[in-house]
């Protein structure tokens, strides 16, 4: 039998801050998905970005690069295709759901 790999889900949301969340105990926002995520999950309350420019910080999320290594420094500039990133090694890895393996 082949090793159960786990299974993640990464939600990257824009211009919103700590205390626009409903599971942050905003009393008037509402997101019951977004609550049950945090409900059931990893909730991270005390991450930072290096950098608040969307696509850049979100290069580095996904490359594990500073903007100065990935050298994405502004929205509106694509990473080089010869960088890694995280997505494109989980390209590689076959899944573990049956309805995927028929």
């Amino acid at each position: 039998m082949s090793e159960m790999l786990p299974s993640f889900l990464i939600v990257c949301t824009d211009q919103i801050g700590a205390d626009h969340e409903g599971c942050a105990g905003n009393l008037v926002i509402r997101a019951p998905h977004l609550d049950a995520l945090a409900a059931q999950g990893v909730n991270l309350s005390r991450a930072y970005v290096n950098r608040p420019l969307c696509m850049r910080g979100r290069v580095t999320l996904f490359a594990g690069l500073t903007p100065r290594g990935h050298r994405v420094r502004a929205n509106g500039i694509p990473l080089d295709s010869l960088f890694p990133t995280v997505p494109g090694a989980l390209a590689g890895v076959s899944s573990n759901r049956s309805e995927d393996r028929a």
